[in-house]
Parts: C-alpha cells; structure tokens; sequence
C-alpha cells in the first residue's frame, strides 16, 4: 500500500513537470511568433541542419551494423 502511495506521488509530480515542459514550448512559440518572419527561416535553417546530422547519424548506425553484421 505504502508503495501504491509513492507511485502515485511520482506520478503527480512527472505529470506536472510534462504540463511545464509543454506551458514553456507554447510560451517559446508564442514570443518567436511574435519576434517576426526572420526567427522563422532561422528556425527551418535549423531543421534542416538538424534534419542533416539526423541523416549522418543514421548513415553511420547503418555502417556499423552492416560491420557488426558481416562479423557474424
């Protein structure tokens, strides 16, 4: 029962930290919304190199398991 209490309490407190992290991302758009058109290219500059080391890091996961495979 007493372990029932403290999963419940740990419950309530990762649910209050998900409604920060979410009230925060709202408030960060709502102000670059605000900022202007030029934060927005800075923002889609920013996938798109984000979207680069994304398609670099699964390339090279991809080599090592094709080495990791041929291994085998």
């Amino acid at each position: 029962m007493e372990n029932m209490w403290i999963v419940f309490i740990v419950a309530i407190v990762i649910g209050f930290g998900t409604l920060a992290k979410v009230a925060s991302s709202i408030s960060n758009a709502i102000s670059q919304r605000k900022s202007g058109r030029r934060d927005l290219q800075e923002m889609r500059d920013a996938i798109a190199r984000l979207q680069t080391d994304i398609d670099e890091i699964k390339a090279t996961l991809a080599d090592i398991v094709i080495s990791l495979h041929d291994r085998v």
